[in-house]
């Protein structure tokens, strides 16, 4: 079995290299940050601070994501 990089209740955000393959420089993806609730495989399913409403997926890859604060 292998050792998950993340937990349940980890902050999180997008990791650097993921928003700029994206070309996600600006907006809303930059600054996106959220808890993780479970995971399905390599999907972390994720409950995201968004004061402004957009509609972020539910469920990122884990390896594209990084904690934080």
């Amino acid at each position: 079995m292998s050792k998950r990089k993340f937990k349940h209740g980890d902050r999180v955000r997008y990791t650097r290299s993921f928003l700029q393959c994206i070309q996600a420089f600006t907006g809303w993806y930059p600054q996106a940050r959220g808890e993780i609730t479970h995971f399905n495989g390599d999907l972390a399913f994720i409950h995201w601070d968004n004061p402004s409403g957009v509609n972020d997926p539910q469920c990122v890859n884990v390896f594209n994501l990084e904690k934080c604060r």
